[in-house]
């Protein structure tokens, strides 16, 4: 039913479409289109369909249904279980066995035909009704402009009506969304065949206050950047804890390809933001007693951290008698310029650290990293001035 509604959706906008381009001489002028009311309308009325016709069935065949729960996030504090889905019975086992290992899943493959640009694809794609909305605000005209001129190429990650939902991109302050739509292009055309199984990729976001990363030897902004992971045919966009799962892909369009992702990538926070919201707060607290500016390390520019977690902090006795200076010097044993994310590490290759006299070597075997002994965790997460590892114990001395 879902997908029938969305057809006639999207035939319908399509035909709007159609009559904006015989009306006003441009398939990609829409402004003429009142940028909330029209859209806005389809869909709500979509969402009170699909919900009247849920609760009927669920009134009709109770025993069909499951009242499904969330796991609580492990991060200490409690997780709200109010309004719980319905998940049909037939549908809970492999909604778990998805969850629980690697899917193998093709995603859905593109039409065979040839866009003549990528906001053209996006319009008539019926899982891209919401991002078609955004994309006719007069504040996004640059954007709008990008899609449908620009000769890059360019890739588009664009997030599902679904994942937009979820995001609230939608309520974001103009300049956020922007940033936010922009962080889901990458400056060049990528088929899911030709992704690799790891790969880092430069997008087209440069905000100056959003993305501090220095300039390259051209002295262009340098871009905010993302990891590409594939198993299995499955591509996906990491960005440290975040995924987006591309579901439909290889939209071919001749400025570029279209996937499209059931999540929306949120923008890399500062260093300090993103410790403070995880488990890394003890590392917050030790720049704090190390008296150096939260300012410092998130405007150094173009910078690696290696971040301990709150327990690999507890563990480290000796820094409990270190004054000031001494914490600052061990602080910056934790900081490598450059951003260098995990599939860009040698085997045995040393990096100096912020302090003069250390230096960090970098072990790969088997999958693991280690860097100056200490195990990583979790790697390449995003932030404003470089990208984040997380390790299993403090750097104290060279190694």
């Amino acid at each position: 039913m879902k997908n029938d509604i969305f057809i006639v959706i999207a035939c319908v906008a399509a035909l709007v479409l159609a009559l904006g381009q015989t009306q006003y001489g441009s398939a990609y002028d829409m402004s003429y289109l009142d940028n909330d009311s029209f859209f806005q309308a389809m869909v709500t009325s979509v969402e009170q369909d699909e919900q009247a016709s849920l609760e009927q069935d669920v009134q009709a065949s109770p025993e069909k249904y499951v009242q499904a729960t969330v796991e609580p996030e492990q991060n200490g504090q409690e997780f709200s279980q109010q309004n719980p889905s319905l998940i049909p019975i037939e549908f809970e086992s492999i909604l778990w066995s998805e969850l629980q290992s690697q899917t193998t899943t093709e995603p859905t493959p593109s039409p065979l035909k040839t866009y003549p640009n990528l906001l053209e694809a996006i319009g008539d794609h019926p899982k891209l009704i919401r991002l078609t909305m955004l994309l006719a605000s007069d504040h996004l005209a640059d954007v709008r402009s990008i899609l449908a001129s620009y000769q890059g190429p360019l890739t588009l990650f664009a997030p599902s009506d679904a994942a937009v939902v979820r995001s609230e991109l939608d309520q974001l302050p103009n300049d956020m969304m922007k940033a936010t739509i922009l962080y889901h292009m990458v400056g060049r055309a990528l088929m899911a065949k030709d992704i690799r199984p790891s790969q880092i990729v430069d997008t087209m976001l440069t905000h100056p206050t959003m993305v501090l990363l220095g300039n390259d030897v051209q002295g262009h902004a340098i871009p905010q950047r993302f990891k590409l992971t594939k198993r299995n045919g499955v591509v996906e966009v990491v960005a440290g804890e975040q995924r987006s799962w591309a579901m439909d892909v290889d939209f071919r369009c001749d400025n570029g390809v279209l996937h499209v992702v059931d999540e929306v990538i949120q923008l890399p926070k500062s260093v300090v933001d993103m410790a403070s919201s995880s488990y890394l707060t003890s590392f917050v607290k030790l720049i704090e007693n190390a008296g150096v500016s939260t300012d410092t390390l998130n405007e150094t520019p173009d910078t690696t951290f290696f971040i301990p977690t709150n327990q690999a902090i507890r563990n480290e006795k000796s820094i409990q008698s270190m004054n000031p200076a001494m914490l600052a010097s061990i602080l910056r044993n934790h900081m490598v310029s450059g951003v260098h994310y995990s599939v860009e590490l040698r085997d045995q290759e040393i990096i100096p650290t912020f302090t003069a006299t250390q230096a960090l070597r970098i072990e790969k075997k088997n999958g693991a990293l280690k860097v100056g002994g200490a195990n990583v965790l979790w790697t390449d997460i995003p932030v404003q001035n470089g990208v984040v590892h997380v390790i299993d114990r403090m750097l104290i001395g060279s190694t």
